[in-house]
């Protein structure tokens, strides 16, 4: 069974992943919202802007603003928040204006 999850790419991520938006599907029952996260971020490896948004145990730092159906993570499970068929995951970087963006080629 899998789950298809709906993200939302605002801000400059929007340049990282090359799109606002689009389903992700995950080939398992049950995916935490850690995990999730997790696999944006293998799939953005190396980019610099994605890495500065997690620490190094891929939780998102301040300057990033994860929602999930429209509530902050944290309101809601926090990482181990078990996503559902069909949830809506908004991830917004709160610096801007190119700051994050200073140290790509």
């Amino acid at each position: 069974m899998s789950i298809s999850i709906k993200v939302k790419f605002l801000g400059v991520l929007e340049k990282v992943f090359h799109t606002k938006e689009r389903v992700i599907t995950v080939d398992r029952e049950e995916c935490t919202l850690g995990e999730f996260l997790r696999l944006l971020r293998e799939e953005a490896r190396g980019d610099l802007t994605f890495d500065e948004l997690f620490d190094l145990h891929s939780r998102p730092k301040r300057s990033l603003l994860v929602l999930v159906n429209g509530a902050t993570y944290e309101a809601v499970g926090g990482l181990e928040l078990a996503l559902k068929d069909g949830d809506e995951v908004v991830l917004l970087p709160t610096i801007h204006g190119g700051l994050l963006l200073c140290c790509r080629d």
